[in-house]
């Protein structure tokens, strides 16, 4: 008898540890990026996962692709390239070739038929064509946070003037890139609020920059002339940062940023954007164990046109995606994950 009350005790206590976490969990407070319920999603299909790369460290990052392939850089082996089938059933390493040089943060990108080493501290831009893998000089003289090639063997560039951010154009013969200081809105401190994602489409001939911390992107060609800005479909139109001082030199946030648009992806004439931000109609649970995806048409002055979750996976964090061919490919941790969209 004792035993059964025991045990009857027992089962009580687990049944109301268990409601008391489930209330707790009910009634937990909203997360910041849970609070700016003034707009709803239209949600397509799920994606079907297809596929599933287990990579060999926690090192690799997407550096781009071609028509068949995609392409991974390593942190630790810097002047390395994985190709990787768009299958994702066969991965080779190729180490890139190219004069001694010094470097400070190295970085890869593969873009169509070319390959580019680019570090913006040291600073310096090498380039070869993909499948030679030999890097030739292309630019040392311009210090930048992103770069990203235009069809006439050019740069758009991401950098600072005068302590904010600029876009600039850079082409080959030229010392320092155009900057066009005029082209990003300051709202707080020219940096962070300014800062964003850089991509080019040379068979657009086109530029696209999307903010991070607010719900806006720049469409223009690859001499920096504005097509048009257009917006993303949250509510969040200034960024949500507090800038403090170290000294007179030196800025740091004062306080976590919001993040709106976490990643960023171009495939034709479509704008993939990872977005930080819950909707109105979207449940709780759902937004907090996937990644959304807001898709735009980028030919139709950037009118948002669906959008889908691919599923967390947990321990891992999302370090980005790139689209191709009706695929999304995502990378978690050490896992490369296929879509078919």
């Amino acid at each position: 008898m004792n035993r059964n009350r025991r045990a009857i005790v027992l089962l009580v206590c687990v049944m109301g540890s268990a409601t008391i976490l489930g209330v707790l969990f009910c009634i937990r407070p909203l997360r910041p990026n849970e609070q700016y319920l003034g707009f709803s999603r239209f949600f397509a299909a799920k994606p079907v996962e297809l596929v599933t790369l287990r990579l060999p460290a926690h090192d690799f990052y997407l550096a781009g692709k071609s028509e068949d392939s995609l392409y991974l850089g390593n942190h630790r082996k810097a002047m390395h390239v994985w190709q990787v089938d768009l299958g994702l059933l066969d991965m080779t390493s190729v180490p890139i070739w190219s004069d001694r040089f010094a470097y400070e943060q190295l970085a890869l990108r593969v873009q169509g038929d070319y390959f580019y080493v680019l570090d913006g501290v040291k600073p310096f831009i090498r380039y070869g064509r993909r499948g030679q893998w030999w890097a030739h000089e292309l630019m040392d003289s311009a210090f930048f946070l992103q770069a990203a090639p235009t069809s006439d063997r050019g740069l758009v560039m991401l950098g600072m003037v005068n302590s904010e951010n600029a876009l600039g154009k850079w082409q080959d013969g030229m010392t320092n890139p155009k900057w066009r200081t005029d082209l990003l809105e300051k709202q707080v401190d020219g940096f962070f609020c300014t800062y964003g994602k850089l991509h080019t489409d040379e068979a657009k001939n086109r530029v696209v920059y999307i903010y991070t911390n607010r719900n806006q992107f720049l469409v223009a060609d690859t001499n920096l002339n504005v097509h048009y800005w257009a917006n993303t479909i949250d509510t969040i139109s200034r960024a949500k940062i507090r800038v403090g001082h170290l000294d007179s030199l030196t800025s740091t946030l004062a306080s976590p940023p919001l993040p709106v648009n976490v990643h960023s992806a171009l495939d034709g004439n479509l704008l993939y954007v990872h977005s930080n931000i819950m909707a109105a109609n979207e449940d709780r649970s759902d937004f907090e164990q996937h990644i959304v995806i807001d898709v735009y048409d980028l030919d139709e002055r950037g009118s948002y046109q669906y959008s889908f979750y691919i599923p967390k996976i947990s321990m891992k964090p999302f370090k980005g995606f790139l689209v191709k061919r009706k695929k999304l490919f995502a990378l978690f941790g050490d896992e490369l994950v296929g879509y078919g969209l």
